[in-house]
């Protein structure tokens, strides 16, 4: 399986705290939206269709999984779920062989909250768009993360060309459509 871990703010639009704290105001303010990059990485991944999503995000854990499905459009059958509820409930990772409490999730870095994934789930390739730069490995870094601005995300032309590279490097060359 060919797996994304794709987190939501700083990616699909503005993480909005960021945005303020840089800009001094809203992302609306400057046009923004939220989940304004959807269709952009609907159409980069139209070259890669069997490639499916796992969320980083804390979006489904504070707002329910459905709800944020609702804002995915034609991402939406793609998503298998979201890292917290995968890590906090079913995954036996650690010591113990138990899932992690919550408060262990909290405390975890992105890098590691993917690593901890990857090793569970076991995905055949995978890749992470994200805009946290925090202790990724420098072959995660190199060869799989797609690092996006929190001011841009994958509205950024810079970040949707390195969405394709990653892609091609990791999955294989894109499929033609029609």
């Amino acid at each position: 399986m060919d797996l994304i871990y794709l987190g939501i703010s700083g990616v699909l639009h503005p993480s909005w705290s960021f945005y303020a704290y840089v800009h001094g105001h809203a992302p609306e303010v400057d046009g923004h939206s939220k989940y304004q990059s959807v269709s952009d990485l609907v159409e980069v991944l139209k070259g890669w269709p069997d490639a499916a999503i796992m969320l980083t995000s804390t979006q489904p854990w504070s707002k329910g999984l459905p709800e944020v499905l609702t804002h995915l459009g034609d991402l939406a059958p793609r998503v298998l779920g979201y890292t917290f509820q995968d890590l906090t409930e079913k995954a036996p990772v650690g010591r113990r062989g138990r899932p992690l409490w919550a408060e262990d999730y909290w405390r975890l870095s992105k890098s590691q909250i993917v690593d901890l994934h990857v090793r569970w789930f076991r995905p055949a390739r995978w890749i992470v768009i994200d805009d946290d730069d925090i202790r990724w490995p420098y072959d995660v870094a190199n060869d799989r993360l797609v690092l996006t601005s929190g001011c841009s995300g994958l509205s950024c032309p810079a970040a949707i060309d390195r969405l394709r590279t990653v892609l091609h490097h990791n999955f294989g060359q894109a499929q033609r459509s029609g």
